[in-house]
């Protein structure tokens, strides 16, 4: 058997055969092969278990997707044809389904959603947001700016939102009362969740 000659710094030993590490044993590289040997061996498991962990990535998101369904869809269902909001099971659980919501103000209505909410006496809800760039320097120029940013004659971006979870807490709240009904869902992008809550 021809011997090889090792080569720490560039050795390929993504290849790595039984027969090499005999082979460099007996030209005194035995310590050098075994331990590439090692790499190559935990190189194989690593590439074995990253395919394990995509497969079972795709089960879970299956699953997820499943567990998604039965709670948000599926028991609701059943529910509301039985004209049920709560039951409780032989072993003492209960079993509750209950609505919430998400609603989001996109860039296109979001003139029309601060309007609305204006109009109704709900602009408390609104954050303001200035910004500028200053550059190096001009830090005293900043101080200024907090105080009388139109005079000084700055750009500066106005940016006004209402907060994610704001929001959501204001569009559950106008949806339980009586001015359900003249909620602008579409304004304002609104859709519910369907939740099955478990508890024992």
């Amino acid at each position: 058997m021809t011997k090889k000659k090792v080569d720490q710094n560039s050795f390929d030993f993504t290849d790595l055969a039984r027969e090499d590490v005999a082979a460099a044993a007996a030209d005194g590289q035995g310590a050098v092969m075994s331990r590439l040997g090692d790499i190559s061996t935990l190189l194989k498991e690593k590439v074995e278990k990253e395919d394990k962990l995509a497969k079972l990535t795709v089960e879970a998101q299956k699953l997820q997707a499943r567990i998604d369904t039965i709670g948000s869809t599926s028991i609701p269902d059943i529910f509301m044809e039985l004209g049920f909001s709560k039951v409780t099971l032989t072993d003492g659980s209960k079993v509750e389904v209950k609505t919430e919501y998400a609603a989001g103000i996109t860039e296109d209505k979001k003139v029309g959603c601060f309007d609305w909410l204006k109009k109704h006496g709900h602009d408390g809800l609104i954050t303001q947001e200035l910004s500028t760039k200053f550059k190096r320097g001009e830090e005293k120029l900043a101080k200024k700016v907090s105080v009388a940013l139109a005079k000084l004659g700055v750009t500066f971006k106005d940016k006004s939102t209402v907060h994610p979870q704001t929001l959501k807490a204001f569009v559950k709240e106008q949806l339980s009362g009586e001015a359900a009904k003249d909620f602008p869902r579409e304004q304002f992008s609104v859709f519910e969740i369907k939740k099955t809550i478990v508890s024992k």
